[in-house]
């Protein structure tokens, strides 16, 4: 087999709309504030062995620090 994260990657690709990008639970409480998600609920995966948080993404949040240094011409 490819492993449990490959194969949970390979559903969340395939649950996702076109052209869209779903996160699992997990993932959507690493992110901090950097996207915006919308919550789907949770779902049953194959290979999943209890139910998955699965989110939307909408779009990415307005930066909310800038970097140190200046930026390069």
């Amino acid at each position: 087999g490819c492993g449990y994260t490959v194969a949970l990657a390979k559903r969340m690709e395939a649950l996702a709309a076109p052209d869209g990008i779903d996160l699992t639970e997990r993932t959507a409480t690493l992110r901090g504030q950097a996207l915006k998600l919308h919550d789907l609920g949770m779902f049953e995966l194959r290979g999943a062995p209890f139910p998955v948080g699965v989110y939307e993404l909408v779009n990415r949040a307005p930066p909310t620090w800038r970097p140190r240094w200046p930026s390069l011409p």
